[in-house]
């Protein structure tokens, strides 16, 4: 994704004025399967990997100098790659459960993220 550049931060940190932040821009890719072991369950598994550029700073210094200086300042990018493990069981015609799972295996990625959903299909409802 492209992030937008923010001109109008002006916000004091210790004795820094941070003035702009670029986020760095992210692009993601992922890869998985689909196995359906009966009507009522099935399960997926996959890759995902996300690299993120630079983030830019600009801070402005009122200690350095007679009026003070700007600089700029990057941090590091950041490759997040995660195994994707989910499952999906019917429980009636309108209801599912949801279940994934995502380990990360980049020093970047969360150790472990799990998501639970249960869509409700209320077109069947009433």
């Amino acid at each position: 994704g492209w992030r937008i550049k923010d001109d109008n931060i002006d916000e004091q940190v210790g004795d820094l004025t941070v003035v702009a932040v670029d986020p760095g821009d992210a692009i993601r890719a992922s890869l998985g399967m689909g196995f359906a072991v009966t009507d009522d369950f099935s399960f997926t598994l996959g890759y995902k990997h996300t690299f993120v550029s630079e983030t830019d700073t600009t801070v402005f210094d009122p200690g350095v100098g007679a009026m003070g200086a700007t600089s700029t300042q990057s941090s590091a990018s950041l490759h997040i790659g995660s195994l994707i493990y989910g499952m999906s069981y019917r429980l009636t015609d309108s209801t599912r459960v949801h279940l994934n799972f995502d380990l990360g295996i980049t020093e970047d990625a969360p150790d472990l993220r799990a998501l639970v959903r249960v869509p409700v299909n209320l077109g069947q409802v009433f």
